[in-house]
């Protein structure tokens, strides 16, 4: 595992260990699974634990990670999708509440049909034409 990928989350954890006032949201989990299971110690677990509990740090989407919607194929989102969920239920007992596509590459109807099926309550983007987003903010 690349050294800085291992110390965004010991980090991300000592800052948030230093103040009820701090929140994280972690959006996709496959480095945040690398350092859980390679890198973690039981003390950082529990605090990990202590801190999805009080809603301090929060997964949003959980996939592996943020799927590009230009070319890949669904079988594929919704694999890296499941076996995110899965490591969230199985390790933490719960599955994210929102989806979270602000950075990929292209965009398809795909994605959110696919997030909606999954049960999220919401889904932010960001990377859209600057005219529509205008407009959205603008009647929201």
């Amino acid at each position: 595992m690349h050294a800085y990928a291992a110390n965004v989350y010991t980090t991300v954890i000592e800052e948030l260990m230093k103040g009820k006032q701090r929140k994280f949201i972690a959006v996709e989990q496959e480095f945040f699974r690398l350092w859980w299971d390679m890198v973690a110690t039981d003390t950082q677990k529990q605090q990990v634990h202590q801190l999805l509990q009080e809603g301090r740090l929060e997964f949003v989407i959980g996939g592996q990670v943020m799927h590009d919607e230009a070319v890949t194929l669904i079988d594929d989102q919704i694999l890296q999708l499941t076996e995110g969920h899965g490591f969230l239920y199985e390790t933490f007992g719960f599955r994210p509440q929102f989806s979270w596509h602000v950075d990929p590459f292209g965009a398809s109807a795909t994605t959110p049909t696919l997030f909606a099926l999954a049960g999220f309550n919401a889904h932010l983007i960001s990377r859209i034409d600057y005219d529509l987003k205008a407009d959205m903010q603008k009647n929201k």
